[in-house]
C-alpha cells in the first residue's frame, strides 16, 4: 500500500536542547547576537537508517552545523550553512547510519554578531520500509516510521 511511502516527519522538541548564547522564549530558540552560540542536543537514540534534518526560523549569517552521535564520535554531517531564507534556515541536510544512533546530536555554532532565531527543527527518515523485514502485521510497520 502507498502508506509504507509515507514519510514521518518529527519535530525535535526545543526545549530538549540545550544552549549557550540563546534562550527559548515563546516556543523559539532566540539567539544573543551579543556573545557566541552553541545550540546542541536532543541525546536521542535512533535506529539505523538514512535521516534528513531541517530547520525554520531565520539566521541573520552563516553558521556551522554538526550531526554526530556517540557524544561526538560519530560524525555525520560538518557543514557551513547559509541561512535559505523565507523562514527556512536549511532543508534537507541527509545522513545515513549503518549502525543504531546513540546520542544523537545537532549542533549550531554562531558566532557573536549574528542573531535570529529557530522556530522548529525535524528530522525525518528517508528509508523506504523493506517489506520483506517487516512482514507480520500492518501495525507494525506503521510503529517503525515513528521515530521517537
Amino acid at each position: 500500500s502507498n502508506l509504507d511511502e509515507d514519510i514521518v516527519v518529527n519535530l525535535l522538541p526545543l526545549n530538549s536542547m540545550q544552549m549557550k548564547g540563546a534562550t527559548l522564549k515563546a516556543g523559539m530558540i532566540k539567539i544573543k547576537k551579543s556573545e557566541p552560540t552553541v545550540i546542541y542536543g536532543p541525546y536521542i537514540n535512533l535506529p539505523k537508517g538514512e535521516y534528513c534534518i531541517s530547520a525554520n526560523g531565520s539566521i541573520s549569517s552563516n553558521f556551522h552545523l554538526e550531526v554526530t552521535s556517540n557524544n561526538g564520535t560519530n560524525r555525520f554531517i560538518s557543514n557551513d550553512i547559509k541561512n535559505a531564507g523565507d523562514g527556512v534556515i536549511f532543508h534537507d541536510q541527509c545522513f545515513n547510519s549503518n549502525t543504531p544512533i546513540n546520542n544523537f546530536e545537532v549542533v549550531f555554532n554562531i558566532t557573536p554578531g549574528v542573531d535570529g532565531f529557530i522556530s522548529n527543527i525535524s528530522i525525518k527518515e528517508t528509508t523506504p520500509v523493506n517489506d520483506d523485514e517487516h512482514q507480520s502485521s500492518g501495525n507494525e510497520k506503521k510503529a517503525n516510521k515513528n521515530i521517537f
